[in-house]
């Protein structure tokens, strides 16, 4: 680089960058219709969205609260990230979403149009009903060059890395 101010300032955008990418990272998407008190489309208009997570019930304690400056498209069509807003009050990363049941009272332009319960996404349902008791630490055991750890149906052990399970041998020859 010929100016070392040009570098630097390359390496503080693109830290910048960076940092913007996780903050980013939490959140979830959410689409809406707008329309007003009369069902008239909003469409190609500036709105204001505040979105509100409460605790257990419609009307429970807020554990989260945002607002977004939105536009909307030819359909009155909104796209937000809930967690991507100006916080109002709480913060986002630190909602425990395990213990109650979570409510979502959007409201746009100062009105209440939703206060809904969120529902869970059946392969996070999945994820967090699932037994981990049979999992086991290997990082104890420590394979040696050209091996890979396998579950022999009981217990990890080392074995052979091969392209072919049935054939555990280190030269992998085609046989024909």
């Amino acid at each position: 680089m010929k100016n070392p101010r040009h570098y630097l300032l390359c390496c503080l955008l693109m830290l910048l960058g960076a940092a913007s990418l996780k903050a980013q990272s939490q959140g979830f998407a959410y689409q809406a219709v707008a329309r007003d008190l009369n069902g008239n489309l909003l469409a190609n208009q500036n709105v204001n969205v505040r979105m509100v997570l409460r605790s257990a019930s419609a009307a429970g304690n807020i554990l989260y609260e945002e607002t977004h400056a939105a536009t909307t498209n030819d359909f009155g069509l909104m796209t937000l990230v809930i967690g991507g807003g100006t916080s109002v009050s709480g913060n986002f990363g630190s909602i425990d979403w395990s213990p109650a049941d979570i409510f979502l009272d959007v409201q746009i332009n100062g009105v209440s149009v939703s206060n809904e319960q969120l529902l869970l996404v059946p392969y996070a349902k999945m994820a967090t009903d699932m037994s981990l008791k049979d999992l086991v630490d290997v990082g104890s055991l420590s394979p040696g060059n050209n091996e890979v750890l396998k579950f022999n149906g009981t217990e990890w052990v080392a074995a052979a890395d091969a392209v072919n399970d049935a054939d555990a041998s280190p030269t992998n020859e085609i046989q024909t």
